[in-house]
């Protein structure tokens, strides 16, 4: 691979340091003069051996990008520079910290120590860098699609940023095994497991929660299972459908929700017979069409069940059990995968998603035509 410019931060030693120690040393922080705000669990501070320790996150604001890897305890860091050196983080409560003078040693920050007021003003601020490839490849679940919410998203970020998304709509799973391959940039996915996996495995260098909604159970208005007896429980749900051997349609996919709806028969003791059990081996909407078809059951997420709902007379008879809770996550391709990997306008489009707007225009969306959002935003910043 062409050398880039990143620089990955191993952690040779992560340290979980109280909070109290780190209020016996405290230490103010400016940034071209200006005081810089940190939340009670990212405040900077200054260690027994005089390092200066700040918060990842608060190096965007110097023009450095970061990506951070909790999973396996790894950050990047890129800039208008070549980097080939490694450091140690320490992780307190959760936030990763940096040493300041490593940091600027590396990249040529300019740090002024004032001992009277304990301040460190950080000056020769980096411009942080932009993809000047405007192209992007996201790999995506298909209820992002099917729901409307990317048709919604994608055309204010391409003006925001003026990078053209391509979006590549498959289940969870086989959009995860794209990032794995090298053949996407970002990923835009559900299924908490094999994001977790993924990470683990090095395949994306940062995870960010973005949104949630939920799954539901529908079928057919008559509920010939007696799903509704169940009481929102998907468990007692599931052996209602089991014990009827009504027709049931399962993604088939390694989707979220096919891990979903899979992990649900686990959960309830039971192998489905495939006398009633289908696996349709498609995307959401499809597969609601053929349960439609069938008179049958299936597991679907909110949004698109939603969305499409007019095409519909399958009904919702199983909700709000905790089980059945479905978070969306954004990942960055990890560019060590090849040349190709556009990382840094998958940077921008995750930081987009997760801004103020992004996540604003999530929250938005359904409210017009449903009188409630399709997505709840659920991004939590460092600070």
């Amino acid at each position: 691979m062409k050398k880039v410019t990143i620089l990955a931060l191993i952690v040779c030693l992560a340290l979980v340091v109280p909070m109290a120690a780190l209020a016996n040393a405290p230490v103010s922080l400016q940034t071209n003069g200006a005081a810089a705000a940190f939340g009670a669990k990212a405040l900077p501070y200054i260690t027994d051996a005089g390092d200066t320790m700040v918060p990842l996150a608060y190096l965007e604001s110097l023009g450095i990008r970061t990506g951070w890897n909790e999973e396996t305890g790894t950050a990047t860091l890129i800039s208008g520079k070549i980097v080939n050196s490694g450091f140690a983080l320490t992780v307190t409560e959760g936030v990763p910290f940096v040493k300041l003078r490593d940091v600027s040693n590396i990249f040529g920050l300019k740090l002024d120590w004032n001992g009277d007021t304990r301040t460190v003003n950080v000056t020769n601020l980096l411009t942080k860098p932009v993809a000047t490839n405007k192209d992007l490849i996201l790999a995506t679940t298909t209820s992002t699609q099917d729901s409307g919410l990317l048709d919604f998203l994608l055309p204010e970020f391409e003006k925001d940023t003026g990078i053209n998304v391509k979006t590549i709509s498959v289940g969870s799973g086989a959009a995860i095994q794209m990032g794995k391959d090298g053949e996407a940039d970002v990923m835009l996915v559900h299924s908490p497991a094999a994001e977790i996996t993924a990470m683990k495995e090095g395949h994306a260098i940062s995870r960010n929660g973005l949104m949630y909604n939920d799954f539901v159970i529908v079928g057919p208005e008559s509920d010939p299972a007696g799903v509704k007896a169940a009481k929102g429980d998907a468990i007692a749900a599931f052996k209602a459908i089991a014990e009827s051997g009504k027709p049931f349609v399962s993604r088939g996919d390694n989707s979220g929700t096919d891990v979903l709806e899979k992990g649900l028969w686990t959960a309830a003791g039971i192998t489905p017979d495939s006398k009633y059990y289908l696996e349709a081996a498609t995307g959401m909407l499809a597969t609601l069409n053929i349960a439609e078809e069938r008179e049958g059951y299936t597991v679907a997420d909110r949004s698109t069940y939603t969305k499409n709902l007019d095409k519909l007379s399958l009904v919702v008879l199983c909700e709000g059990d905790s089980r059945l809770l479905n978070p969306y996550s954004v990942m960055v391709v990890n560019p060590d995968k090849n040349d190709q990997i556009n990382y840094l306008a998958a940077m921008q489009f995750a930081d987009w998603l997760t801004s103020d707007k992004g996540q604003k225009m999530i929250s938005e969306y359904g409210v017009q035509e449903y009188g409630k959002p399709l997505f709840f935003a659920d991004y939590k910043p460092a600070y």
